[in-house]
């Protein structure tokens, strides 16, 4: 049943993503996009509101459909999309060619009024982190902590 049936978003728990090797999740995350480039990964969750719940109710549809001609018109692919318990109630895992234009692709989601409280994060790969770690170390030696001694 709805936790929340506020405009602020419903809120309705149906599905929980598992947690896991992010890898194993998204084996694109290593393959090239579209002509060849490697797009970077973004993962985005939300809430439907309640008048796109009563919508859905009225004609169930699978949005993951919607979704992917989203992400395509923006240049980008839908990878996963999951219906969530929770404090949201979808979550979308895909790929555009930067974050401008996934930024563009949620505002065009998020302008449609069906959607609210859009959370979008920049994901890496294991290998990708294993790399901003190793940058890291060489950074880190030089810097000084805020207050610190020098």
């Amino acid at each position: 049943m709805c936790r929340r049936m506020s405009g602020a978003g419903c809120g309705i728990p149906l599905l929980h993503v598992p947690c896991g090797d992010v890898e194993a999740m998204l084996p694109s995350a290593v393959a090239a996009g579209q002509g060849g480039m490697k797009m970077p990964i973004f993962i985005t969750q939300g809430r439907y509101t309640r008048e796109a719940v009563k919508g859905m109710i009225t004609r169930p549809e699978d949005r993951a459909d919607a979704a992917s001609r989203l992400f395509a018109k923006g240049g980008g692919r839908l990878l996963s999309y999951y219906v969530t318990f929770g404090d949201y109630d979808f979550l979308l895992i895909g790929e555009a060619p930067s974050e401008t234009q996934m930024a563009a692709i949620v505002l065009a989601a998020a302008s449609s009024g069906g959607v609210t409280g859009l959370r979008t994060n920049l994901a890496m790969s294991s290998i990708e982190a294993k790399g901003a770690f190793a940058a890291a170390g060489d950074l880190a030696s030089g810097f000084r902590s805020a207050g610190g001694a020098s």
